[in-house]
């Protein structure tokens, strides 16, 4: 009967644009009937109606949302009312960009619902730009978007001993297969000195990074999987494969198949480990697992699938307590450290994690001793070795 509806409605419309053309030829102007049964595309060519038909959006996502609607995709979610598919959100918006798929480095689609709306998010990565696109699932117009050029040709800033090509080759070492297409990196200011601060983006995840400009330090370094496509893309790579080994066995749980696909991943063994924590969570209605190992020189953190074999988010960081104590600190690191295992029983200093900072004006030691299944965080006076923090809580 819809159909019929439509039909209906169509072939009114068709005529009433045969009877206005008519009238026009015989230099008859249209009645204000005949104007109101005008084709909303003629009416938009003529601006008027195009103003009330734009959606609340930026200049540019209206702009991109007209461009949208003349693909095939679009016409076919407002003419039958469905979804439209990740594919064909794809396709809207690398139509849209000029992007050919072959010049793709990335490409990410989730689903997000934002005032309401229904979206796909679709984020993409060429050699010299990156994109973000937010396309509506019914419609397919594209509601926003938001690119960044790639540019690498700034140079090292000044006063910096660890020169811009020295952190280039320090990251690109990291990640197996990926060059400076797959880089994007700035220098800036944090917590009052220069860093280097960027991403790597290759096939099916993205690495984050922040170095010292002064030492080449990675102060930060964390990976994150891109969820699988529609076209069954799998994210994870070699690690999806040697987590679903781990799982091959009929009586392995999906916590137990979690925490060995991040042991496994990690390249750590049992007897090298501290202690390690799994636990179910919940991630925008799907079931994960955070898997927490902790070992003598290294802490790591995994985002795990729920079938406890794909790794989806991973992040590692490593100490040590060869560095020397603070210009001008009256309790030395040594002291602090004594302090700090006087206080775990049965700790040692393979279980402590410690560093010196700048906190309110004041130089302090602080860190966290890990023992078993608990966690001891704290914060020492450099000047008079006061336990300004110490907390405590299950892990």
């Amino acid at each position: 009967m819809k159909r019929k509806n439509m039909s209906i409605l169509l072939a009114l419309t068709l005529t009433a644009s045969v009877l206005t053309a008519c009238s026009a030829s015989n230099g008859q102007p249209p009645s204000q009937a005949q104007e109101i049964a005008q084709p909303q595309e003629t009416a938009q060519e003529t601006g008027q109606a195009a103003e009330s038909a734009q959606p609340a959006e930026t200049a540019q996502g209206a702009e991109a949302t007209q461009a949208a609607d003349a693909s095939g995709a679009t016409v076919q979610g407002v003419q039958t009312g469905d979804s439209i598919s990740a594919d064909e959100a794809k396709s809207i918006a690398l139509e849209h960009a000029g992007v050919a798929e072959g010049d793709l480095i990335a490409i990410s689609i989730t689903e997000e619902r934002d005032d309401g709306m229904e979206l796909y998010q679709v984020d993409f990565y060429t050699a010299d730009k990156d994109y973000d696109y937010e396309i509506e699932k019914t419609s397919g117009q594209i509601m926003s978007i938001d690119t960044e050029i790639n540019d690498l040709t700034w140079s090292t800033p000044s006063g910096a001993a660890f020169t811009k090509e020295q952190a280039i080759e320090a990251v690109l070492a990291k990640v197996s297969g990926a060059t400076r297409d797959n880089l994007r990196m700035k220098a800036e200011r944090d917590d009052g000195r220069t860093v280097y601060e960027g991403e790597v983006v290759v096939s099916d995840r993205k690495y984050e990074f922040e170095i010292d400009a002064q030492n080449g330090a990675f102060l930060e370094w964390n990976e994150k999987a891109f969820p699988a496509q529609a076209s069954g893309q799998t994210a994870g790579g070699s690690a999806a494969s040697s987590g679903s080994s781990a799982a091959q066995a009929a009586d392995q749980t999906p916590e137990n198949a979690a925490l060995q696909t991040a042991m496994a991943d990690a390249g750590v063994s049992q007897d090298t480990v501290l202690t390690v924590g799994v636990r179910q969570d919940r991630d925008d209605g799907q079931t994960r697992y955070d898997v927490k190992i902790y070992t003598a020189n290294a802490d790591y953190e995994y985002e795990i699938d729920e079938t406890g074999t794909r790794i989806l988010e991973r992040e590692r960081e490593t100490y040590d307590l060869t560095w020397n104590t603070p210009s001008g600190a009256a309790f030395t690191k040594e002291q602090a450290i004594e302090a700090v295992l006087a206080k775990v029983s049965g700790a040692t200093q393979e279980n402590l994690r410690m560093k010196a900072e700048r906190d309110d004006g004041r130089t302090v030691y602080e860190g966290e001793v890990i023992l078993n299944d608990r966690k001891y965080e704290f914060k020492i006076d450099t000047g008079t070795g006061d336990f300004l923090e110490w907390s405590e809580e299950r892990d």
